[in-house]
């Protein structure tokens, strides 16, 4: 297999970086770079891109973990495979286009070599080049043994070492023992050497090694102090070096601005505040003298006015009026409209006092002649009986012309019939209608199944409950069929399944936000890195003193040591962020994180409130429809029950 191109699309700290690796007559690529230029983050990338990305990463500090991809060109025998790795639990080899792909595409490139043996064969750093160097020295393992044995051509090597190294173990070993032969010597070398020592110290020699020390120990005292009081001085005037110009020509710009005098300051846009204010000021004035003009007239107005008092006394009684006008006013068109209609049904009472032979003359003769309510009453009962048993009898007279035509006919038919034998069918047809009884009976049945139908009808019509209705009114009912109800309750169950997705997700989002922000507070209490705002805090504070000793507001003498204490400050505050770089850098990945999770929790919430107001207006669509039906209340999971009763 060889490798033509490595794309590093989101990986460690690299952001869409490509490699190539071009063929040559000697095929050799030399990577050379500075430390932390990314050498071992490219050899890292080539492992994971063949044998996937691992479920815990440490590449991913720059880009979330769970975005980070790979990309490469390669080839073997005449064919080439270009693919992309992503950080997932399946289908994690891709295409460039995204979709997905077999992870035995690169069985052809890779053989049966796997991640381990890839690892050590190809992936070597300075480290296990070291670590095999001693593993084959040593013939710590049986691939050293052999590496070692066939390099001396000595067979037996394993069983000398093995001898030697008991042997050896005999005489010592990194720990301290009371068994070996070493340490047995060495107990009896150091109280020798002990002894001696006892022996051979003098009082004389130590007095004035001891008065050296002391002479030396000030000596060291002194200088310490005076390095001291010289750096003091030294920060001192370096800080003169530095502030010197600026406040030389602080000194001559004060100079220069006294012999200017008081001068005021005005805004870059004065001069188009001071037209714009005069312009306003002009059609101001105009405007209050137009006003002062209408004030003079109107005041003259209402001194020619005269006021009387008795007027004024019943302003309540003309309210009233006015309220009585506009509540009368349409009274006389409509009683003139109720004297057309009283016209109107007299018309109506004179056609039928003429239909009845009566006089008409006024109305008090028509009441006179008026039965009483109930004989009304009575008359209007007999008048609608009358119809519906006119309409029996005419319906009973067709029914017995239509009989009498019938036996007419079958008078006639009978007539031309020639008497011969019954046949045998004949026979059977008329047993078959001796089977169904008599005629009366047989209806009497009917009849009592229709009631029997009709009690049933009546029960499950009263089963229904509130929602019950007359089946004419169920049959002109547009009641939804089952395709539609399964189409609302698809709908309706999609939305809430898509709700519990949110919702699980928005869960899982609080959560990364709590670990997120519980790993930040634990950063803080163990390490407590130096922030970016806090070097910014002690570098204002550093610049408000001196702002103040610069406008003379505290005197030098009063304000120089706190000053140089808030830059010692600074500086150390700047040196230790400089330090804690490595902190700052992980507290500024995990609360850069912390955004992220926070835009993530923003969306999802955007989503779940999405689905809910769709939820609700799918409910009230539901509710509508069935208000139109007049089956408000009832539920979409008990209108099927609904429906089949």
């Amino acid at each position: 297999m060889r490798l033509h191109r490595l794309d590093l699309i989101r990986y460690g700290r690299f952001t869409d970086r490509s490699v190539g690796f071009p063929a040559a007559p000697k095929d050799f690529h030399l990577i050379v770079g500075p430390n932390e230029a990314g050498k071992s983050t490219l050899r890292s990338a080539i492992l994971d891109l063949l044998f996937g990305i691992p479920m815990r990463s440490t590449l991913g500090f720059f880009h979330p973990i769970n975005e980070l991809r790979l990309g490469a060109l390669i080839g073997a025998e005449g064919r080439s495979l270009e693919f992309h790795r992503a950080k997932s639990r399946k289908e994690t080899l891709r295409s460039p286009k995204d979709g997905p792909l077999d992870d035995s595409v690169l069985v052809p490139y890779l053989g049966s070599a796997n991640r381990d043996f890839f690892d050590r064969m190809f992936g070597l750093d300075h480290t296990r080049l070291v670590e095999g160097g001693n593993s084959i020295l040593n013939a710590e393992n049986d691939v050293g043994q052999i590496l070692f044995q066939s390099a001396a051509g000595v067979a037996v090597l394993g069983k000398i070492r093995d001898a030697l190294l008991a042997e050896a173990d005999a005489l010592w070993a990194p720990r301290k023992s009371g068994d070996r032969e070493y340490y047995q010597a060495a107990v009896q070398l150091e109280a020798a050497t002990d002894a001696l020592k006892l022996a051979t110290v003098r009082t004389r020699s130590w007095t004035e090694a001891n008065n050296k020390v002391e002479e030396l120990q000030e000596s060291i005292t002194t200088q310490t102090s005076r390095l001291h009081d010289l750096q003091v001085r030294r920060t001192q005037l370096e800080r003169v070096r530095r502030l010197a110009p600026s406040l030389l020509q602080l000194r001559e710009n004060k100079k220069q601005l006294a012999e200017i005098g008081e001068v005021i300051d005005l805004p870059a846009d004065g001069a188009d505040t001071l037209a714009h204010a005069e312009d306003a000021l002009s059609t101001a004035k105009a405007v209050f003298e137009l006003r002062e003009n209408e004030l003079e007239s109107i005041q003259t107005e209402l001194q020619n006015v005269t006021v009387d008092a008795s007027l004024l006394a019943t302003a309540n009684a003309i309210t009233l009026i006015e309220q009585r006008r506009v509540q009368y006013g349409a009274y006389a068109r409509d009683i003139e409209n109720r004297k057309v209609e009283i016209d109107s049904l007299w018309q109506d009472v004179r056609v039928a006092c003429n239909q009845l032979g009566w006089a008409c003359e006024s109305q008090e003769i028509v009441t006179a002649r008026l039965p009483t309510l109930f004989v009304r009453r009575a008359l209007m009962r007999l008048a609608r009986d009358h119809g519906g048993i006119r309409q029996s009898v005419n319906a009973a007279a067709e029914a017995e012309r239509g009989r009498r035509k019938e036996i007419e006919e079958l008078s006639a038919l009978l007539g031309q019939i020639q008497l011969t034998g019954v046949s045998a069918v004949l026979r059977a047809a008329l047993a078959s209608a001796r089977s169904l009884g008599d005629v009366e009976i047989a209806t009497q049945k009917q009849e009592s199944a229709v009631l029997r139908t009709k009690a049933a009808v009546d029960e499950a019509l009263q089963s229904m409950g509130r929602r019950s209705r007359p089946v004419t009114t169920l049959r002109t009912m547009e009641i939804p069929g089952q395709q539609t109800l399964g189409r609302w309750v698809r709908e309706r169950d999609t939305l809430e399944s898509y709700q519990r997705a949110a919702l699980q997700r928005l869960g899982e989002a609080r959560n990364g936000i709590g670990h997120l922000e519980l790993e930040i507070s634990h950063l803080k209490a163990e390490h407590d890195p130096v922030t970016r705002e806090s070097v910014l805090e002690a570098r204002r504070e550093r610049d408000g003193l001196w702002s103040t000793i610069k406008q003379g507001e505290v005197p030098l003498e009063q304000g120089i040591a706190p000053f140089e204490s808030s830059m010692q400050r600074a500086d150390e505050i700047g040196d230790a962020r400089l330090n804690d770089v490595e902190e700052a850098a992980s507290l500024q990945n995990l609360q850069h994180q912390l955004e992220l999770a926070h835009q993530r929790l923003v969306s999802v919430e955007g989503e779940h409130n999405a689905l809910d107001v769709a939820l609700q207006l799918f409910n009230n669509r539901w509710i509508e429809d069935m208000s139109t039906l007049d089956l408000g209340g009832l539920s979409l999971d008990d209108f099927d029950e609904w429906l089949a009763k």
